[in-house]
């Protein structure tokens, strides 16, 4: 009983009343004036028809234009009202110029150590548009190692937290008290009184209900330098749909990690939720790591409006050995501080240039016909695409979508596997046994057009063929999706007719 009391209390909630207070307030109030007034009803008529013109002809993707005009045109007075509140993210012009400032300088404290897109040979291509989109460099003198499970990846981690000398960024979507996170902060708190720099960014939104409020506030008593990513205030807006999804540790601008796992026990297993958790990350040591540094000081200093010198921390001293193959870091967000959707048009990129196979691992699968598209006329060329999701869920009601949307694919010959053992939250996209992303990005439209997201592009490199062998190993822990045999009951059906209409807005 208490623990209902103290939910039903929680900020998530009473935060999440108070908007859906003020939603249903502007509602009636527009509809009692439509009611009441025969100029407010004309006037609505009016608005409706200018907003259907202006999605209709405004920037962005046909499958988002498609949701928004069904909302508008089914409920004119309460679908517009919507549509004006969280369709835009109106960044202010000193916001946007500020970021732009940011986003151009920062990246020249380390351009000496890019080599050119030339020495990926027929993937030049995909490397171009990645630099030339988020402004993120292709680098070699960089090691990698993929963990396919966050126990594995723990035990190395805290050994390479301790090792630091100069500084730890974290930047995480979900940090949570528990044998994880705590085993961490007690290094972090030694490395701070060692002299070691600590930053610590969270998103306040991913971490509601996981953290007290002033948690920020209580690592700073440990002289660790941390910040909530947009803190959730209990207003309507629009930018609360923006959240910082990205996972990333950087230490000493040398040894950096990037992947699905975030800072809370179900990531090592050590609680259980959802079955077994399947997760992973990437390591890397070396130049590549320097943009890491960057794309944390960009978010950091996004957040405090306040610019600095990038060169101190990415002007460090690494000795490499020889190491193999090609990394490039990436990273997106919403519109208008990133204009492209980039990581959606980087996957695009590894699917049509695929020659003999395509695996792909994610927790939800709710894609746009652009990604569908491009799988399928990947397998007519002769490509065998696997998709692995998750046999047990972590969101039923996102999983019937996802399931809905095997129907036209198995039916085309893309093969898809449900992770048997329980919810698969690795996000690994692998081409050709060649190139590969792991990261942060999920093939969902909130993923893909909403967050803050980031991954490692990589050829060749010593993790491919480890990203390969997991592959393998999640193949043969997994259940065929047999297009004979797979059927959903006639009210999942419809069921994810009707809400995937609605799905490019959740």
């Amino acid at each position: 009983m208490k623990k209902i009391v103290k939910f039903l209390f929680s900020r998530l909630v009473l935060t999440t009343i108070f908007i859906l207070l003020q939603i249903i307030f502007m509602i009636l109030g527009m509809l009692y004036l439509d009611s009441a007034y025969q100029f407010v009803h004309i006037l609505i008529v009016i608005i409706e028809f200018f907003l259907i013109i202006e999605i209709v002809n405004r920037d962005m993707p046909a499958d988002l234009k498609i949701p928004w005009l069904a909302v508008i045109m089914l409920v004119p007075v309460a679908g517009s009202a919507i549509y004006l509140m969280f369709s835009k993210n109106r960044a202010g012009k000193k916001y946007s110029e500020f970021f732009k400032d940011l986003f151009q300088n920062s990246q020249s404290t380390i351009s000496e150590y890019e080599i050119s897109s030339e020495n990926v040979l027929e993937y030049q291509g995909q490397s171009n548009y990645i630099k030339n989109t988020c402004n993120c460099g292709l680098f070699k003198n960089t090691d990698t190692k993929y963990f396919d499970c966050g126990e594995k990846f723990f035990e190395e981690y805290l050994a390479d937290l301790k090792k630091a000398e100069k500084f730890i960024f974290l930047e995480y979507f979900i940090i949570e008290s528990g044998v994880m996170f705590d085993s961490i902060l007690e290094i972090l708190k030694q490395k701070v009184s060692e002299g070691v720099e600590v930053r610590v960014m969270y998103d306040d939104i991913g971490t509601i209900g996981k953290l007290p409020s002033n948690f920020n506030l209580q690592l700073k008593k440990y002289d660790i330098n941390c910040i909530k990513f947009r803190p959730f205030l209990p207003f309507v807006t629009a930018v609360h749909n923006n959240r910082d999804h990205r996972k990333i540790t950087v230490i000493d601008g040398i040894i950096g990690y990037v992947g699905g796992i975030n800072l809370a026990d179900e990531y090592i297993n050590v609680v259980e939720k959802f079955g077994y958790w399947k997760d992973s990350t990437v390591k890397i040591v070396g130049d590549a790591t320097r943009q890491l540094t960057v794309m944390f000081l960009q978010n950091f200093d996004l957040q405090i409006r306040k610019s600095e010198d990038y060169n101190q921390y990415t002007q460090v001293e690494f000795k490499g050995s020889d190491c193999e193959g090609f990394v490039q870091p990436l990273c997106d967000g919403p519109n208008p501080i990133y204009p492209e959707l980039i990581c959606e048009n980087a996957y695009l990129n590894m699917i049509n240039q695929a020659h003999k196979s395509i695996f792909i691992a994610t927790p939800y699968l709710i894609i746009d016909s652009l990604i569908k598209n491009a799988l399928i006329s990947a397998v007519k060329r002769g490509v065998d695409v696997k998709i692995f999701t998750p046999h047990i869920p972590d969101k039923k009601f996102i999983f019937k979508i996802t399931r809905f949307n095997y129907l036209d694919l198995i039916k085309q010959g893309v093969k898809i596997y449900e992770y048997e053992p329980g919810f698969i939250h690795t996000k690994n996209f692998l081409v050709d046994d060649e190139i590969a992303i792991v990261g942060t990005i999920n093939l969902d439209y909130r993923s893909l057009v909403h967050h803050y997201e980031c991954g490692v592009w990589m050829y060749k490199t010593s993790a491919i063929a480890q990203i390969a062998e997991d592959f393998n190993n999640i193949l043969n822990k997994s259940i065929y999706i047999d297009s004979q045999t797979f059927k959903l009951k006639w009210h999942e059906i419809i069921f994810a007719k009707i809400i995937g209409i609605f799905s490019p807005l959740m």
